[in-house]
């Protein structure tokens, strides 16, 4: 008979609960963690449809404290192009807007009458479109709006392409724009 060293029945059983406990920890991970339900910080709703992503939805942010019932107000968002195909948005409609003003040239936060307008925005292949950040960019215009509206509050838009189909989602208005020039800050107090 050989002699083989014995281990002591505490260490074996110390040994295979250690074991367990390293199998068991990784089984959860991904399941219930406190970063399975992140999404990123985006100001704007989000929206899919077949192969187009739209980002960063909202209604650009009132000059004043909101836009006027009768007035109109501009979208801002991007659209990203999933599939070599080129796309169209045709259409985009509002339920806190009589009609929606999509293209290029003479669509403006209020258009002047007659003004040229395209009736549709092209979104290449495997590109992405700014939608009214600037003005040279393609605009999406809600005009005749039904009632004011305020920084925060949603509407529901639908968003129509010529292949990739509609998609309708909740947007919101984007908060008052910042100030031009920080607030100025005197370190010592002043008496009234």
């Amino acid at each position: 008979m050989s002699a083989r060293p014995s281990v002591p029945r505490g260490l074996k059983v110390m040994l295979v609960a250690g074991g367990i406990a390293v199998l068991l920890a990784g089984c959860a991970a991904g399941q219930v963690t406190s970063t399975a339900e992140i999404v990123p910080v985006v100001d704007g709703a989000l929206a899919t449809v077949s192969t187009m992503d739209l980002r960063a939805i909202a209604v650009a942010p009132p000059a004043d404290r909101s836009w006027a019932e009768g007035g109109s107000a501009p979208l801002q968002m991007f659209l990203i192009n999933n599939s070599a195909t080129p796309d169209q948005l045709v259409k985009v409609s509002s339920d806190r807007s009589a009609s929606v003003q999509v293209g290029r040239g003479g669509v403006q936060a209020s258009p002047a009458p007659g003004a040229p307008l395209s009736q549709s925005i092209d979104v290449p292949g495997d590109q992405s479109v700014s939608i009214g950040f600037d003005p040279g960019n393609p605009q999406v215009v809600l005009t005749g709006l039904t009632e004011n509206l305020f920084p925060a509050q949603t509407i529901t838009v639908t968003f129509q392409f010529a292949k990739a189909g509609s998609v309708t989602t909740r947007v919101p208005v984007r908060l008052t724009s910042p100030p031009s020039s920080p607030p100025i800050v005197s370190p010592t107090p002043t008496e009234g």
